[in-house]
């Protein structure tokens, strides 16, 4: 019986270890972001997957593979920066939320296919930043 109660509380030690590692790493001012961004859509955070990825959720639930270019951008809620990649002959756009800065914005990327309808979203990894814009231009597709 002791070992067990120590294996429980070894364990709950770790599981509190690692939520309050988790908590800091979620920047209070980005929350408050993302919560008036939600107000202004008339949406709950919670709705639409992890917080700390949106707009992410609430984009992939209202995209649809095969929207145009104009529609897209009529769905798109606020955002810093946006700028256009082809890749392969492959367009998408990268948008910056919150901040312009790389280490503070929520990116994500829209990808469409080779005649500018829409096919997916990937949003970023903050563990592993893979978005890059280093082969892009500021600016919209279509533009």
């Amino acid at each position: 019986m002791k070992s067990i109660t120590i294996q429980l509380l070894s364990a709950l030690t770790l599981m509190v270890l690692f939520l309050s590692s988790c908590i800091e790493t979620y920047p209070r001012e980005l929350r408050k972001e993302q919560e008036l961004m939600a107000q202004e859509l008339g949406v709950e955070i919670e709705d639409y997957g992890p917080a700390i990825r949106f707009p992410w959720g609430y984009l992939r639930a209202r995209l649809t593979p095969g929207m145009s270019v104009q529609e897209v951008h009529q769905i798109i809620p606020k955002h810093e920066a946006v700028y256009r990649c082809r890749t392969d002959s492959i367009p998408s756009e990268i948008y910056y939320f919150f901040s312009k800065e790389d280490d503070k914005a929520v990116r994500i990327e829209i990808v469409y296919d080779e005649h500018e309808r829409y096919q997916f979203l990937r949003p970023e990894d903050r563990n592993s930043a893979r978005i890059s814009v280093e082969n892009c231009e500021p600016g919209y597709l279509g533009e």
